[in-house]
């Protein structure tokens, strides 16, 4: 084999293996049970991975069921709370800046709620 296959060989090698990193990473950092995720697929998850009976299953669902219910008055009961510093946050920082940089503050802000909106929590 060239030189220069072998590097492209290795080259291939590496960036699978970089991505293939990549995405075990990211799937960790993503909690076992996201809000977006029905409690089927969450249980079919842990099915896969924990190898659970049938019985362990229904435990679970129960288990899933009452917490989601306790996660959610706690996040509705912090999100005026989170609301309020992220917009005192913005406030203060705003003031330091400069006309120009204010426009572009504004311009980041806008770009981050246009992301930030379809993933938000209701």
């Amino acid at each position: 084999m060239k030189p220069i296959w072998k590097a492209l060989v290795v080259t291939l090698l590496l960036g699978g293996a970089a991505g293939a990193g990549a995405a075990w990473w990211i799937s960790m950092q993503r909690p076992c049970f996201h809000e977006d995720d029905s409690y089927a697929q969450t249980l079919d998850r842990f099915g896969r991975r924990l190898h659970l009976t049938p019985e362990q299953r229904k435990a679970i669902t129960g288990i899933l069921e009452e917490k989601r219910e306790k996660l959610k008055v706690l996040h509705d009961e912090m999100r005026p709370r989170y609301d309020e510093i992220r917009t005192t946050t913005r406030d203060e920082i705003r003031k330091q800046l400069t006309a120009d940089q204010q426009r572009e503050f504004d311009a980041l802000q806008a770009e981050w709620e246009s992301y930030r909106m379809p993933h938000r929590r209701p």
